[in-house]
């Protein structure tokens, strides 16, 4: 993965296309540059994380990663890597950087979060949403703590900001991702093993090893749940990402669509070579989010999707 890849996501999130945007009142400075807290009654672990926080109400929804307002007037994501792949440091997330992509910054700070060198940043990319970026840079681990909420409820900024600033970073737990995993997938019989687990991301990989750029593997993922119900929009826009990626002369085929999911097969060159890529999207109507599965071969196409669809038809919500 390439090193901008958590810089590339927190800009996302507050990505602003016009920088004449009026922008409301900074948050009050920081009282502090050193967050040691430890667990209490009060906190609650996001789950699949290593991060706890006292939430300051009860109307809310946990899923992987996060922590969602019933209201939808708040979010609290957590993105980890613990793999060594991700080669961010805190410098690498400045108030130059995001200004420079149309993003306001109120305020950063060197901070430490449980003995851990970290960087905060208050920020805003779209009139009516405010954010509060921490990242944790715990060497091989890393971290990215993303606050979200309405951009002119004062009293609603400053117990988000209070709820990230109970946060504990539990270094020493181990999370076990597969059992925490919001979706079922049956590898049995499959040359397919976990491998690892980033960025809300489940990555499965030959035997679970690690992989060359050419070598099959298995990406699952959850996304929010988008507005329109149509699944049959990601087609277009999953064409258009691959395109951006170097898929060169994409065409889609088997097409299998239901009224809570959608499979496709992209089909085209990588570089030159042949290139296949499975995806299935599912949505259940209870659930606050969209579950993703992405299988992709470059070498033996034909034998890889044979497993790939014998996969994808046992992937479902836990």
């Amino acid at each position: 993965m390439k090193k901008a890849a958590l810089l590339f996501l927190a800009v996302n999130f507050f990505y602003c296309q016009k920088k004449e945007v009026e922008y409301s009142s900074p948050p009050p400075p920081m009282e502090t540059v050193t967050l040691n807290n430890t667990i209490t009654s009060k906190y609650v672990n996001i789950p699949n994380t290593k991060i706890y926080v006292a939430p300051f109400e009860h109307n809310y929804k946990m899923s992987n990663g996060a922590i969602v307002s019933n209201d939808n007037n708040y979010t609290l994501t957590v993105m980890e890597s613990g793999d060594g792949t991700i080669k961010n440091t805190i410098n690498d997330f400045s108030k130059e950087g995001f200004e420079a992509k149309g993003i306001k910054v109120f305020d950063e700070k060197f901070i430490t979060v449980n003995g851990v060198e970290s960087k905060i940043i208050f920020l805003q990319g779209k009139p009516e949403i405010k954010g509060i970026l921490l990242f944790i840079d715990n060497k091989a681990e890393k971290i990215m703590v993303t606050a979200m909420y309405e951009a002119n409820n004062v009293l609603l900024e400053n117990k988000v900001k209070d709820m990230l600033y109970s946060i504990v970073y539990n270094k020493e737990e181990k999370v076990d991702y597969v059992k925490n995993a919001s979706f079922a997938l049956d590898l049995t019989g499959t040359k397919f093993k976990f491998h690892k687990y980033t960025s809300n991301s489940y990555n499965f990989t030959e035997e679970g090893k690690d992989t060359e750029l050419n070598d099959p593997a298995i990406l699952v993922t959850q996304i929010p749940k988008i507005a329109h119900p149509d699944l049959k929009s990601f087609l277009g826009e999953v064409k258009a990402s691959m395109g951006k990626y170097g898929l060169e002369n994409i065409e889609e085929k088997n097409i299998i669509e239901t009224k809570d999911s959608i499979q496709f097969e992209l089909y085209g060159k990588m570089k030159g070579n042949p290139s296949v890529i499975l995806y299935k999207i599912i949505k259940d109507p209870a659930k606050d989010f969209i579950l993703l599965f992405m299988a992709s071969s470059k070498q033996n196409i034909d034998q890889d999707l044979v497993q790939f669809k014998k996969i994808a038809k046992t992937f479902s919500f836990k």
